[in-house]
């Protein structure tokens, strides 16, 4: 290693070596820490020192993190394929960026100190580790790396301490002993806080995810088993995410599309208790020729044999919840090998991660006259006509256990004089567009159940509290209804010509049913409220685009490997191909022209220089191409032979003039020398020989 390794740098390569092999544990990946520790050993060897200023180094950190930020927000798969309560894939890429940061100051010459910042970023690279939930069988190992790290983090600061008097002081008994006391209380604090710590795990969860200003992955952006009257207008002001939701590849515009779907409502939250079943791959039925091709396993919802049409959705990499697909959907198609899908007809997989696309296939001519029976025994069934005499109608139309009277009598006003369900659908849509103004920040006083207060008070509100009075004002008057949250899809990307819903156009709506057509949408919201089909700036729909496409890249890699990057490449090409051909008639012989003046310039300019066709003795075509090098040399310099100057008029204009960075005299005496050795039969091995010495010092 050269000379000896100082403590400080040993003990920052073992701080570094058990951080690696706890995150490679917990993470259960085994590429990223073993180049850690490749790098880690090198670093610590010495041969190589990397000499870096200050702001160099702040620069190069910040170079470092441009890529594992790419790999967070633009790639889903990179990630561990276990969760954690916070945020995992952001901390699996946190820990790999602190573990490199470590790791550079190994890199550094031996005199620059190691800075006392190194156990913080340990620190946070250990918390990352252990946000990653795998078994439990791996917390005694990652309780004994938390201690190893405790105690090597106390050594370093101990030692860091002695750095300008030695290692000799740091050896000394007294300092040992000093290093000991504070390793035993570490290591006691460290055991401590691991108990508090598995005590308390739940409350500091919920605190965290809190301080992160996120709702947990049990509510995520309002479309959970649980949703509150603000979840998704949350989401829409963007204080959960911003930007782009979904991108969907439709030849229609996809309209709404369903997150989650609720039948109770209580205390001023919805809830599902839809019983769930779990489908498995089906071969196609109806017949494969009416099936359109695409990849992942097909799972059937509804039997029929009309022509289905495709829906292709791909959600970004931060909507990692649920599957949004339209009320009609008939089949989903997807990278997965089993299916969940519930009695209001939400489909889910645990498989799923986000930014992976999934398909919703729907009959051309749909009409759904029913609902899923919510049977875990078979395949989910259609239901009859008299669905709302039916035990399962029941929660569908249940109300509140504390419903105020004058709610009923506000329903019997509003239906005054509708017979059917499609009748009291448009009477309740027509009684909130008219009644009440769409506005955000609605006051609800405590002790009050909000859609009493909102309904009876008359008072403006938001989507949630429209489409949640408008489903217990059709319970009240017998229509079966439902709850349902996702995105309203209607922006175009002419780039990439798709659809994009972004988080802003998060919505809610109801479902109610009709005996005649089956489950129909209701827009209780004013048009207002309604997310807006304006679409996105050029620049914003470019910059989409390009997202979509390295989404598309990554996710080709992840199904099928190289190969699928290759079939993506390909299918880029031919688009650029497509995309150029009007242009063809004027651009392609603009290209050919172009090309034959880039080549006859060449010619003309290695013919200046003295070039001549191939078919002469070495010796001259030896010298031609050293004169070309001189020229070029002395171009740089500023000092340029034209074409028409011998070489002996050229070499008199060097010496008249004066020249700071290159030596005039003997260029001109090296262009006299090169003219008799060419021109005055003296082209013997030994004068070429010298020709090219005396042009490698001028080089130098």
């Amino acid at each position: 290693m050269g000379k000896r390794v100082s403590p400080a740098r040993l003990l920052a390569f073992f701080l570094v070596a058990v951080q690696v092999v706890a995150f490679g544990y917990m993470t259960e990946t085994l590429l990223f820490p073993k180049l850690a520790m490749l790098l880690a050993l090198v670093g610590l060897t010495g041969r190589f020192r990397v000499q870096l200023r200050r702001e160099q180094e702040l620069i190069l950190a910040l170079l470092l993190a441009l890529p594992f930020v790419f790999l967070w927000r633009l790639t889903p798969g990179y990630r561990p394929q276990p969760e954690g309560f916070i945020a995992a894939g952001f901390t699996y890429c946190l820990g790999q960026y602190l573990i490199l940061l470590q790791i550079l100051p190994l890199y550094l010459p031996r005199e620059r100190p190691l800075p006392l910042i190194l156990p913080f970023y340990g620190l946070l690279v250990m918390l990352s580790a252990g946000n990653i939930y795998v078994f439990r069988v791996k917390g005694p190992f990652y309780q004994a790396m938390a201690l190893a790290f405790t105690g090597l983090a106390a050594l370093y600061f101990e030692c860091a301490r002695t750095k300008a008097e030695g290692a000799r002081r740091f050896l000394a008994a007294g300092r040992l002993s000093a290093a000991a006391a504070t390793l035993i209380a570490a290591a006691a604090a460290s055991a401590a806080a691991d108990s508090w710590i598995r005590a308390h795990q739940r409350e500091i969860e919920i605190m965290a995810v809190r301080l992160l200003n996120r709702v947990g992955r049990e509510s995520v952006a309002g479309f959970s088993k649980d949703a509150r009257l603000d979840s998704v207008t949350n989401l829409r002001a963007g204080r959960f995410f911003e930007g782009t939701a979904l991108r969907v590849i439709s030849s229609a515009r996809p309209g709404y599309l369903r997150g989650m779907a609720y039948d109770e409502y209580q205390d001023g939250a919805w809830q599902s208790t839809a019983a769930k079943m779990v489908l498995s791959p089906d071969t196609p039925n109806p017949p494969a020729p009416l099936v359109p091709p695409g990849h992942g396993s097909l799972f059937i919802l509804e039997d029929g044999a009309s022509p289905w049409a495709s829906l292709e959705v791909w959600p970004t990499p931060q909507v990692e919840e649920g599957m949004f697909l339209p009320l009609e959907t008939a089949a989903v198609r997807a990278p997965i090998h089993s299916l969940e899908v519930d009695a209001n007809g939400i489909t889910d997989s645990r498989e799923l991660v986000g930014g992976v696309p999934y398909s919703a296939l729907v009959p051309e001519r749909a009409r759904r006259r029913g609902l899923l029976s919510g049977s875990l025994d078979g395949r989910p069934r259609s239901l009859t006509d008299d669905f709302r005499g039916s035990p399962q109608a029941r929660p569908y139309l249940s109300l509140p256990a504390k419903l105020d009277p004058r709610i009923v009598d506000l329903a019997h006003r509003v239906f005054a004089g509708c017979a059917t369900p499609r009748e009291k659908m448009r009477a309740v849509e027509e009684y909130f567009h008219q009644n009440h103004e769409y506005r955000l920040g609605i006051q609800i006083p405590e002790g009050r159940d909000p859609v009493t207060y909102f309904l009876l008070e008359r008072l403006p509100g938001h989507c949630e509290y429209f489409a949640s009075a408008a489903a217990l004002l059709l319970r009240i008057g017998g229509v079966p209804s439902r709850y349902v949250a996702g995105f309203l899809c209607h922006r175009w990307n002419v780039f990439g010509r798709y659809w994009v819903a972004e988080h802003r156009d998060a919505h809610a709506w109801v479902e109610a049913y009709d005996e005649n057509s089956g489950w129909r949408r209701v827009e209780a919201t004013p048009p207002p409220g309604q997310p807006e089909s304006s679409g996105m700036g050029r620049m914003a729909q470019f910059w989409d685009y390009l997202k979509h496409r390295v989404q598309e890249l990554f996710s080709a890699i992840r199904s099928r490997g190289w190969r699928g990057a290759a079939s993506w490449l390909l299918d880029r090409l031919k688009g650029l191909v497509n995309l150029m051909r009007p242009a063809w008639p004027v651009g392609l012989p603009l290209l050919l022209a172009l090309a034959a003046y880039g080549v006859l310039r060449r010619w003309k300019k290695k013919r200046g220089s003295g070039i001549t066709r191939p078919g002469q003795p070495p010796e001259v075509l030896a010298l031609q191409e050293l004169l070309r090098q001189m020229d070029h040399r002395l171009r740089k310099e500023g000092l340029i032979r034209p074409e028409h100057q011998t070489l002996e008029q050229f070499a008199s204009v060097i010496e008249s003039v004066s020249h700071q960075a290159v030596d005039t005299g003997r260029i001109s005496r090296w262009y006299r020398d090169y003219s008799r050795v060419r021109y005055g039969g003296n082209m013997t091995p030994e004068g070429v020989a010298r020709l090219k010495q005396e042009a490698r010092l001028f080089a130098k």
